[in-house]
């Protein structure tokens, strides 16, 4: 989803002292920058190599030549520091237009009635989009590490969502994926076991039936964003 805010943060003394930057040739150097660029306006960076090249400007020669050290800073698509970068940013910038608005509802209350009716994709203070943007299965992978759970359900959870364009139920705009994470595991017991007769298992009430698995924990997940 393309990001509004026209600049990214960047720091020259790491970037001169960095040594996968070092490595590079300065032509490899302007079409690193020129991705970082297109990360950061629309999330992540086409994983077709076609598509970079069309992106880049450059034939697919060009682009195997240039490829080795450039596009390894981009795991699935997206480049992790500037990633981090980015939601930061989101963050910042919702929370300084939600405090906008407070002091706006307080001045102008019928006011900002009708602005919300206007522009109904206004957040209503409860909403945290810079948490929901696409997250890498690379960087899933580490969180679920760090939530003692597998790279298999990783890799469940990012093919569920990013086929359905990381939406809840099929409809809701996930607005947190840390948390529906944080819910896939802690639920991810409840639907695995042995099988009954019928071939459904039976946990606390609950039965899943067989190749239903991915459904019954997407549904499971999105008990984190009600």
């Amino acid at each position: 989803m393309p990001f509004e805010l026209p600049y990214f943060p960047f720091y020259p003394a790491e970037f001169l002292t960095d040594v996968n930057v070092v490595l590079m040739t300065n032509e490899q150097i302007g079409c690193y920058i020129k991705l970082l660029c297109y990360q950061w306006r629309e999330g992540s960076i086409p994983q077709d190599e076609a598509k970079i090249a069309l992106l880049l400007g450059v034939d697919s020669l060009a682009l195997a030549r240039l490829k080795p050290g450039l596009t390894e800073r981009f795991p699935d698509g997206i480049n992790p520091r500037l990633n981090n970068e980015r939601e930061r940013a989101i963050r910042q910038h919702e929370l300084l237009s939600q405090c906008g608005k407070r002091g706006i509802s307080k001045r102008f209350p019928k006011k900002l009635g009708k602005t919300a009716r206007l522009k109904p994709g206004l957040s209503n203070g409860t909403a945290q989009p810079g948490l929901s943007t696409r997250v890498s299965l690379s960087i899933l992978k580490e969180y679920f590490s760090e939530l003692k759970s597998t790279e298999e359900e990783a890799v469940k959870f990012y093919d569920h969502f990013e086929s359905n364009g990381w939406k809840i139920g099929g409809r809701a705009q996930m607005k947190d994926w840390r948390a529906a994470a944080r819910n896939w595991v802690r639920r991810s017991g409840e639907f695995k076991g042995g099988q009954d007769k019928a071939g459904k298992t039976p946990v606390g009430g609950v039965r899943a039936e067989p190749g239903k698995y991915d459904e019954r924990m997407a549904e499971a997940a999105k008990g984190s964003e009600l």
